[in-house]
């Protein structure tokens, strides 16, 4: 039985843990996007996908040349374990009104940083 009760409170305190993550993410957007009125006009929110980690390379060399001028064709693949947490993502549809000030139902990519405070890029959905 302690057992029992013991598994219910660790699945029960990773969840609220969660929600905490989800909750602090959806709040830092909507902010972001009510502090940019000439970006997003009358701004509704109207959902949130639920947050996911974002991963980054940390040898990642673009395309091009490297600082040798030795042309870079591709970065080599690296094993899941040498990715780096870098931050986190979450698609938001919202509302705005377009540039004739008729509200459009937008559907963007916010990208958080690691600790969840602030928007460090936003993009279209794909």
């Amino acid at each position: 039985m302690k057992r029992i009760l013991l598994l219910l409170v660790i699945v029960l305190s990773t969840g609220a843990v969660s929600t905490c993550k989800q909750q602090k993410a959806q709040d830092v957007i909507v902010q972001y996007c009510l502090d940019r009125p000439d970006e997003f006009p009358g701004y509704e929110p109207v959902s949130f996908d639920e947050i996911a980690e974002t991963y980054s390379n940390p040898d990642f060399i673009p395309f091009g040349e490297d600082a040798s001028g030795e042309e870079v064709l591709r970065t080599p693949p690296l094993s899941p374990d040498a990715l780096k947490h870098d931050g986190w993502m979450t698609h938001h549809r919202f509302h705005a009104l377009n540039p004739d000030g008729v509200p459009e139902l937008y559907d963007k990519v916010f990208c958080l940083d690691l600790e969840l405070t602030r928007v460090t890029r936003v993009s279209d959905r794909f």
